[in-house]
């Protein structure tokens, strides 16, 4: 028995030892560090316990932006940084203008008609970050960007850094516009300098340093929630 799954074990490794040494093996490992190395710093922002909501948001734009690049203008450097370990390591690389044949089937049975680079380009890398893109857009619209952003505007972190009357009216024009009536309006500014001045005070908000805990505490805190309706 022993010797029996020694010699799987052995069979196995030397069967995953011959994947890792191909071409797609290596282009695959490339395009998956490219895309977790661009995503990585908005990933450990939105692991954070103290978020930053306004940080985190620049993130998500600057992500995007890095993304579409890469998509846009770093096809040529990929390619190189992929066919340098080939050559490093004395992978073979296909010749990129032969035509793309897929492994399943026979060559006349094909119906594409796309060269191999055409195929790990616009197949494969083109459509690896595309999904990329599509699912921070989906996660992350542009109306919840801005509604997150507003948002930062009631924080109290840092003196009130992010503190903006401005932004909260635009909060509740654009978001809760049938929450306030006209006299609430009228009454805001004077709402919002208790707002300050009691959370500076109400030790239950003292060691609030994040956003989404200060939402929490505004909701279950009775005397708050009487106090701005929200």
């Amino acid at each position: 028995m022993g010797g029996k799954l020694t010699f799987s074990i052995y069979a196995e490794a030397k069967g995953l030892l011959k994947v890792m040494m191909t071409f797609d093996f290596v282009f695959i490992l490339f395009l998956m560090h490219r895309v977790l190395e661009t995503s990585d710093v908005l990933c450990q922002e939105l692991q954070r316990k103290n978020q930053d909501i306004l940080n985190a948001m620049s993130l998500v734009a600057t992500t995007k932006l890095l993304f579409q690049k890469m998509r846009d203008d770093e096809w040529e450097d990929f390619m190189w940084s992929v066919n340098n370990f080939c050559d490093t390591h004395d992978i073979a690389v296909p010749d990129l203008t032969d035509r793309y044949n897929e492994s399943t089937k026979h060559s006349c049975e094909q119906k594409n008609h796309f060269t191999v680079e055409e195929y790990y380009h616009f197949h494969v890398f083109n459509v690896v970050i595309d999904k990329q893109l599509m699912e921070l857009n989906t996660r992350f619209t542009e109306k919840s960007i801005e509604l997150l952003t507003l948002c930062e505007a009631l924080n109290h972190s840092d003196g009130f850094k992010s503190f903006s009357e401005r932004d909260i009216y635009s909060l509740i024009d654009k978001f809760y516009p049938n929450d306030f009536f006209k006299d609430d309006m009228k009454h805001l500014k004077t709402q919002l300098d208790h707002y300050k001045l009691d959370l500076f005070e109400d030790p239950r908000f003292k060691d609030v340093d994040y956003l989404p805990k200060l939402c929490r505490l505004l909701v279950e805190n009775k005397e708050v929630k009487d106090l701005f309706r929200y």
